[in-house]
C-alpha cells in the first residue's frame, strides 16, 4: 500500500470516490428518465441512509424510488468500478 503523501495516489483515491457519487446520480437520472416503462408512478427518487437494527451498523440504499401512492418502492444499489473487469 502506498503511503498517503503520495500526491498521485491520493488524487486516484478522492477521483474514484467522486465518480462514485456521479455514477449513483447517473443510475438516478436513467430511471427518472425510464420511469414511464416501470409499473410505479414514482414521486420522487433519492437515496436512504440509516441504521439497521439487526446488524446494528449503517447503511445506505444508492436508489430509492418514493410511489406516488401505495407502498410497492423502487428500491437499488449502484456500483462504480474504475477498472474494467475482463470477461465483460
Amino acid at each position: 500500500m502506498k503511503k498517503v503523501q503520495d500526491r498521485e495516489y491520493c488524487l486516484c483515491f478522492l477521483n474514484i470516490n467522486y465518480m462514485g457519487l456521479i455514477f449513483e446520480k447517473m443510475c438516478q437520472d436513467y430511471l427518472l428518465y425510464y420511469s414511464d416503462n416501470l409499473l410505479v408512478e414514482l414521486s420522487e427518487i433519492g437515496q436512504w441512509w440509516g441504521t439497521d437494527r439487526k446488524k446494528k451498523k449503517q447503511m445506505q440504499i444508492d436508489i430509492v424510488g418514493t410511489p406516488v401512492e401505495g407502498k410497492d418502492y423502487i428500491i437499488g444499489s449502484c456500483r462504480h468500478r474504475s477498472t474494467v473487469k475482463s470477461g465483460w
